[in-house]
């Protein structure tokens, strides 16, 4: 999880670098969405016990990162948002984070809400629920300021929402357990 929040942080640094030099800066959040789907597919698996989701889990992985690659060559030339690139993400993320909470084994002595586990699934099914319409019809809206501002309103607030839930999953886990 650590991981994760250090890389997001990162890649907002690279991009407002390169924003300010006017560069073209798409094809970091690109990679970005690879490694940020692989990070949290091989969390959101961690716990589920039914081998053939797991391995379902793994391998898309390298099939979505393979898929990423090619559709940005192909159609996005690495210029353009790969906003349907997060929708894909988006969805096989909500599908593993429905895998995840059915998976959650729950003990007699805590709620569910106690679980870092649980608060970490919500966070990451909020985010890619908050963002999944928006990202589907960004690349096909007029490239305005207007909507340069919507998109960044929408996934920030989004963010500091999925953000501030995290949170709750850091309180409930054990230092030792969440890096």
């Amino acid at each position: 999880m650590a991981t994760l929040l250090f890389l997001s942080c990162l890649t907002e640094i690279i991009v407002l670098i390169l924003m300010s030099l006017g560069m073209h800066y798409y094809a970091i959040y690109l990679i970005f969405c690879i490694f940020e789907y692989g990070l949290i597919t091989l969390l959101l698996a961690w716990d589920i016990q039914e081998g053939w989701k797991q391995k379902m889990m793994f391998w898309s992985v390298g099939v979505f990162a393979i898929a990423c690659l090619i559709f940005s060559l192909m159609k996005n030339n690495w210029e353009d948002p790969p906003s349907e690139i997060y929708v894909i993400e988006g969805f096989l993320t909500i599908v593993w984070c429905l895998f995840a909470l059915w998976a959650m084994e729950v003990d007699k002595n805590k709620t569910v809400y106690q679980h870092s586990t649980f608060w970490f699934i919500v966070a990451f099914f909020i985010y890619c629920l908050g963002t999944i319409t928006f990202n589907g019809i960004n690349n096909y809206l007029p490239s305005t300021p207007e909507r340069r501002v919507l998109f960044s309103a929408v996934n920030a607030g989004v963010n500091l929402v999925s953000y501030s839930i995290m949170l709750n999953g850091f309180f409930y886990c054990k230092w030792e357990q969440c890096i």
